[in-house]
């Protein structure tokens, strides 16, 4: 998930971000992103838990409009880029989400039944015994009756899923099942029943009207051990959401919290995806609170912030082409690891006699992802960004736009 630490703008999907650099634009979904950033870059970004996948698709560049359609397709990069963790980051550590795997909703009716039904009726002309005219006719006409039979139980489960799975929160209860799914089968019951548990358990979220979750398990037949980890995915799913949307609300905040009584959601988990909340409430405080000198330093410049840190550059660590694309493996380097440390005129790093620093001033944008345990930093006349890693990087990032915003 990332957090950018400048004014922006949500709407729905799509993420406006505005900076001393230009406007950037994301759209897409949770575990992938497609964006054209502040400098005209356009690129798709996704993946999860260590593996990441970017792919450039080029720059847009509004004044070459009236260049040559022949120059503008030489100059559209198709590089994909896969990010490897290096162990060199600081990531927050938290459960694995569960895989939960849920069959299809809908079985396919094929017509097998009825072309083969038809072929014994049309052969069945051409024979004069009658005996055996008769009895392949008969048994044309069952499979063509069986297969419209089968047509006619498939649409009446399609009807019934479709008013079941539009259910309000309000509406979730085995009175409204029982009427909908009492002509099913057994097996139409509990298939349709997870897809159900999944789509109430996601309107309940979108709607912010979380029911007791002993209420559903009291009717809906979906195995105990599948509804638990559905529920853990979810929530796990809704507390990315509130904080990939770059702001942590009090009204999210209670949102999660609800979902974590009324779900019985496990004191691990809940303790692990806190952290990381906590983190997101603390760079939320800091934004309305003054910012407070720990220190000086020996040139008598105010100190804010000081830690134990990386710094950290990224470099192509394998590299390979194939049907016309070029694949890097990018991962994290070391440069320096000692003292971070953020004052009123610069921010750096200090190893031993070592230091580096980078004045403030030329600070344009500060990119926080919590996903790559890192920060990054944009410069003015840079091409890279300063990338730093710390066990503190929230407070790190927070103070540091905190001192720039001052």
């Amino acid at each position: 998930m990332a957090f950018y630490l400048r004014k922006g703008f949500n709407f729905g999907p799509i993420r406006i971000n505005l900076s001393k650099s230009g406007l950037g634009v994301s759209a897409g979904v949770k575990g992938a992103r497609l964006g054209v950033n502040s400098r005209g870059q356009s690129y798709v970004h996704g993946g999860r838990h260590g593996l990441y996948y970017r792919k450039n698709l080029g720059t847009i560049n509004p004044q070459n409009k009236n260049s040559n359609p022949t120059n503008n397709k030489a100059s559209l990069t198709e590089d994909e880029e896969i990010f490897t963790d290096t162990g060199l980051t600081y990531l927050p550590r938290s459960i694995e989400k569960p895989i939960v795997t849920i069959p299809p909703l809908f079985v396919k009716v094929g017509n097998t039944k009825l072309v083969l039904g038809i072929v014994l009726i049309l052969i069945a002309l051409f024979i004069s015994d009658i005996s055996i005219k008769i009895g392949l006719g008969l048994l044309g006409a069952s499979l063509v009756f069986w297969n419209q039979q089968a047509k006619n139980k498939s649409k009446k489960f399609h009807q019934t899923a479709a008013l079941l799975l539009k259910l309000e929160p309000e509406q979730q209860n085995s009175q409204n099942w029982q009427a909908h799914a009492h002509n099913l089968t057994t097996a139409e019951q509990e298939r349709l029943a997870i897809h159900c548990a999944s789509a109430w358990l996601e309107k309940q979220i979108q709607e912010g009207s979380i029911l007791e979750i002993d209420h559903i398990k009291s009717f809906l037949p979906v195995a105990s051990t599948l509804l638990d980890k559905m529920i853990i995915s979810l929530y796990k799913d809704a507390v990315e959401t509130v904080l990939a949307d770059h702001q942590l609300t009090e009204e999210e905040e209670a949102l999660i919290s609800e979902m974590e009584k009324k779900w019985k959601i496990a004191p691990p988990i809940v303790q692990e995806e806190k952290k990381l909340i906590e983190k997101f409430r603390q760079i939320r405080n800091m934004q309305f609170t003054p910012l407070l000198a720990i220190g000086q330093n020996d040139s008598g410049d105010q100190i804010y912030f000081e830690s134990e840190g990386r710094l950290l550059h990224l470099r192509v660590l394998d590299s390979w082409q194939q049907n016309r694309v070029r694949y890097k493996n990018m991962g994290y380097k070391l440069d320096m690891e000692g003292k971070l440390s953020i004052s009123d005129k610069a921010f750096g790093i200090t190893e031993g006699r070592n230091t580096r620093f980078y004045p403030n001033s030329q600070i344009e944008d500060i990119f926080l992802s919590a996903e790559y345990g890192v920060v990054e930093i944009f410069l003015k006349n840079r091409k890279s960004p300063v990338i730093i890693s710390s066990p503190t990087l929230f407070e790190f990032s927070g103070i540091l736009n905190k001192v720039i915003e001052s």
